[in-house]
């Protein structure tokens, strides 16, 4: 269930809208209570996309992991994140 969950694209693709979104508005509140939400938010999300990566690394293995440009962008994006 969890894996079918993570490689299913539409499910990553909310996520990412999610995550754009979140970012997107942590640049207009003021108000710390709401700007700690916003990053436990952006936090989880960034949680989900390391389980995403460690589920395709094991479902596809690395070499056929990074055959993907979109992959390759992934990896290199939860990197810069961490």
């Amino acid at each position: 269930m969890i894996k079918r969950l993570f490689l299913n694209d539409v499910f990553i693709l909310v996520l990412i809208l999610l995550n754009s979104t979140i970012l997107f508005i942590s640049g207009y509140f003021p108000n710390e209570n709401q700007r700690l939400l916003l990053i436990i938010a952006d936090n989880t999300i960034s949680t989900l996309f390391i389980i995403e990566l460690i589920v395709k690394f094991k479902e596809f293995g690395a070499k056929r992991y990074f055959k993907s440009n979109w992959n390759k962008l992934d990896f290199i994006l939860i990197i810069l994140s961490i």
